[in-house]
């Protein structure tokens, strides 16, 4: 009899996974990972042995799923396929894993909470809505006090390379 695997679920993902976090049919992200029609960014499956169907790495299925909502058509998770920027993609997948989790580069609140709280980087200007997470006091602030996440983010949005 083979030795049971030992697999940590909390690290993979399937495409049922995908499928119910973009909110779209399993057969939709069955089409997603289709050869020709392979959507932009969507992780390559992890093989492990005695496991026949495809699993990713749950941290880079949470990127390609945080990606596909911000380019989302309308609100039903239908997605542009030409929306994805492999660049802020692989950023997004670095910045998760610096984090150990997923995190969505597009909420501003979320974004002031990891920086300001949770990474305890210096305050920058303050608004209305709370500290500044504008680009531009962000590229400032990796300047004077650089870190990883804080790259990551800069990197997404485009403003360093």
């Amino acid at each position: 009899m083979p030795a049971p695997i030992k697999l940590d679920l909390h690290k993979v993902a399937d495409h049922t996974y995908i499928a119910d976090q973009l909110h779209v049919s399993l057969r939709t992200v069955y089409q997603y990972a289709a050869g020709a029609q392979r959507a932009p960014g969507l992780p390559e499956p992890i093989a492990l042995p005695g496991v026949r169907s495809a699993l990713f790495k749950r941290v880079d299925a949470d990127a390609f799923i945080s990606s596909r909502r911000h380019n989302a058509s309308d609100q039903k998770g239908r997605l542009r396929v030409d929306a994805i920027d492999t660049t802020a993609l692989a950023a997004s997948a670095k910045a998760a894993e610096i984090l150990g989790r997923e995190v969505d580069l597009e909420d501003l609140a979320q974004l002031r909470r990891i920086l300001f709280q949770e990474l305890s980087l210096p305050a920058t200007r303050s608004t209305a809505r709370g500290l500044s997470v504008a680009t531009p006091d962000l590229v400032a602030l990796q300047e004077a006090h650089p870190h990883p996440f804080l790259h990551q983010v800069l990197v997404y949005r485009g403003a360093i390379a």
